[in-house]
């Protein structure tokens, strides 16, 4: 219940519906909660906030599955969606 909460709080924090939003925190000590809106992937890592374009879908269920979120991320996202002018 506290991470649907938390995750809830995050996606009106950024003024989006989020599609899915996810409180990976419990797994991670790096990736708090992520959430995926049509392409769009924002994510809370170490109390700052990023967001990552173009994500296919399949790369989100996999980081939101992932053993290790933080390698995940390191392995299959860093440096390969950004966001044009951000």
């Amino acid at each position: 219940m506290k991470a649907a909460l938390l995750a809830l709080l995050f996606a009106v924090a950024l003024g989006t519906q989020a599609q899915e939003c996810y409180d990976l925190s419990a797994r991670s000590s790096w990736v708090g909660v992520v959430c995926f809106n049509d392409g769009t992937l924002t994510m809370q890592m170490q109390g700052a906030t990023y967001k990552f374009c173009n994500v296919p879908f399949d790369t989100f269920s996999g980081l939101v599955n992932a053993g290790s979120p933080g390698t995940y991320y390191d392995q299959y996202i860093r440096g390969r969606y950004r966001c044009s002018g951000y």
